[in-house]
């Protein structure tokens, strides 16, 4: 019997090696806010009113990081040639009993967010391929039947992902605010083939 995968939609993690004191005070100094769709949905986690943050100078190697990670995945993972472009940058800040409300990154191709420190809390993901049919609880979970997947935050980890995946921050039960870097990517220069060919400048 074989049990072969198909369409895999996974995430790639790299952990990074990066002094992050030096984050932490840049992550706290600066000013956030709650969005419009984070209040209507009630949940209490706030972004960063800079949306560029990685060109900060003080965060210099981490974006060089960032950028070799996501050019590891797309060129040995993925397999294309294509470049790419982070063109958006922000800081989360999940306040205690904080969380996200269930979100997607509408016009991009990649996302990607860093963990300068440890978190009881995770990353949730959920599938896109969820099925009308709920036959019972499984026994166990697996990746043949379940509808969404928490993936641990360590201190240092750099996860990358498809933008369309729907994704969440869990309730932060920690006593402190838990500080995140969230990026969007898109390919860079000339992509596709014969009538569906575009150029990015």
């Amino acid at each position: 019997m074989i049990l072969q995968p198909m369409f895999t939609q996974g995430f790639f993690s790299n952990d990074l090696k990066i002094d992050n004191n030096k984050i932490l005070q840049i992550l706290n100094s600066l000013e956030y806010r709650n969005t419009e769709l984070t209040r209507a949905n009630g949940a209490n986690c706030e972004i960063s009113a800079q949306r560029n943050i990685l060109l900060i100078n003080e965060l210099k190697d981490l974006q060089t990081q960032i950028n070799e990670t996501i050019n590891f995945y797309i060129k040995n993972i993925l397999e294309y040639t294509v470049d790419f472009k982070i063109y958006a940058s922000w800081a989360t800040k999940t306040p205690a009993l904080g969380y996200s409300h269930r979100h997607s990154h509408p016009n991009s191709w990649l996302s990607g967010v860093y963990y300068p420190e440890n978190s009881d809390t995770s990353l949730r993901f959920h599938t896109p391929y969820k099925s009308p049919w709920l036959i019972q609880y499984p026994k166990n979970y697996n990746p043949c039947n379940s509808d969404c997947f928490d993936i641990e935050i360590k201190k240092n980890r750099l996860i990358i992902f498809n933008s369309f995946l729907e994704h969440e921050i869990i309730l932060n039960k920690e006593n402190k605010n838990r500080y995140s870097i969230a990026f969007n990517i898109i390919p860079n220069g000339e992509i596709g083939q014969g009538d569906s060919q575009i150029k990015f400048q």
